[in-house]
């Protein structure tokens, strides 16, 4: 995704953020904390399994990272499949995948401010600034399921309904609506998050939100969409957000993303610490090769 702002400007950010990291304190982990690379393979395995093996309902939610994710998943692990099914339309399909009725007028409220989207989807109402992947199922022989919700922000308004006003809400209303269909309960759920990318395009215009205030953005606009995810997820996994190539062209910042996720992980730990995991993959992303600015070679 590109960045329209200067390169003086990204600079700038890069070196705010970074400063920022090297004066945090070192913080303890998260209960339930793993990390993908640095320590034996199965770690991550011995202190998710427990708790979740027995799971019926898994939801992948985020950007493209987390679609690459679902679909090495389904395509390796071995689950019985007897059905599925998909988005009618890749960036704009996602209400209509969730049964779900548009709001009769888009309402930009936030976006370019404090929400997303930021490109594609602000002048595609109803539609995501993600592209090349979109809301898909696949249903078990044992009532069981795996799915995956194209969710690229902690907050934006491209789905709303006559009820909701963010992608958040919706999705919320959607996985609600979804228990009693299977006849499950939360407890049966296991929703597998990331958000961050995506919502460095918020910070990269100065025109829209001053530097200093998008770290305290994106932590507002995460505690929000916890609160959603713990109202409809007995389990929540949250995947650190990998590593990028520090592009001048692109918003991203590793600095900030180091930043970002360290207050996840402490969020987690202080309003969900028997529900929540937290699975650090940075270590692994840093150490893998970039095929462009975000996405990661195959390994």
């Amino acid at each position: 995704i590109d960045d329209s702002s200067s390169e003086d400007v990204t600079n700038i950010g890069d070196k705010v953020e970074w400063r920022e990291s090297k004066n945090t304190e070192e913080q303890s982990h998260h209960q339930y904390y793993c990390d993908v690379g640095f320590k034996p393979n199965n770690e991550c395995f011995d202190i998710l399994s427990p708790h979740l093996k027995f799971k019926k309902a898994w939801h992948f939610m985020g950007d493209s990272q987390m679609g690459y994710t679902f679909k090495e998943i389904i395509s390796t692990y071995p689950y019985r499949k007897i059905s599925g099914r998909t988005a009618p339309d890749e960036r704009c399909g996602f209400l209509e995948y969730c049964y779900l009725e548009k709001r009769r007028e888009w309402d930009v409220q936030g976006a370019r401010l404090t929400q997303g989207p930021v490109l594609y989807g602000l002048s595609n109402h109803f539609c995501s600034d993600l592209s090349g992947f979109q809301n898909t199922m696949v249903e078990g022989d044992k009532n069981n399921f795996i799915e995956y919700l194209a969710i690229e922000f902690a907050s934006d308004v491209e789905q709303q309904t006559p009820t909701t006003n963010t992608t958040q809400q919706s999705a919320s209303l959607y996985l609600r609506n979804q228990l009693h269909h299977y006849d499950l309960t939360i407890d049966d759920r296991v929703c597998v998050v990331n958000v961050g990318l995506h919502d460095q395009n918020i910070c990269a215009v100065p025109a829209w939100l001053r530097k200093e205030q998008c770290g305290d953005l994106y932590m507002r606009n995460v505690e929000t969409y916890l609160k959603e995810l713990d109202s409809v997820c007995g389990y929540i996994v949250w995947i650190s957000t990998t590593s990028c190539m520090n592009s001048r062209r692109h918003a991203q910042r590793n600095g900030r993303s180091v930043d970002w996720n360290r207050f996840v992980e402490s969020l987690l730990n202080r309003l969900y610490p028997e529900k929540s995991f937290f699975v650090d993959v940075w270590g692994k992303s840093s150490n893998t090769t970039h095929l462009d600015n975000i996405h990661l070679e195959a390994s």
